[in-house]
């Protein structure tokens, strides 16, 4: 088994564990100053969120792995992840896209470079209009 197996073996078991007492810190008949001091730590501390983008990171990662495999060979992980953050990345600048169109006409020469940047790379290549 290598050093890798091992690991991933491990940190499943931490996640598992830490998914337990998170759910048992949430539950309706927890005791409520074990909850706060939970809260209080995992908050005040940022650790929550650095935990949270560790894990929706590895996430990704580990989805793109898996659809490889599934492309039998016609994918590479590389592939497949960067296709993965290019729809991450459309469905952020479709959130945005009303705010960017009612500010279309700004001054703003950083917001316009950023708008031509942002279309030149959404424009397919041969579908310059």
């Amino acid at each position: 088994m290598s050093d890798l197996t091992s690991r991933i073996r491990r940190v499943t078991e931490d996640l598992q564990a830490i998914e337990k007492e998170l759910n048992r810190a949430a539950e309706p008949g927890a005791h409520p100053e074990m909850r706060n001091v939970l809260m209080d730590e995992l908050l005040n501390s940022g650790l929550i969120d650095r935990f949270k983008n560790s894990v929706d990171h590895m996430r990704t990662l580990l989805f793109s792995y898996i659809e490889a495999a599934a492309s039998q060979g016609r994918y590479s992980v590389y592939d497949t992840l960067q296709a993965i953050r290019m729809r991450r990345v459309t469905e952020m600048l479709r959130v945005l896209q009303p705010a960017v169109e009612n500010r279309r006409n700004t001054t703003n020469t950083d917001l316009k470079s950023l708008m031509e940047m942002v279309n030149k790379i959404a424009t397919p290549k041969g579908d310059d209009a």
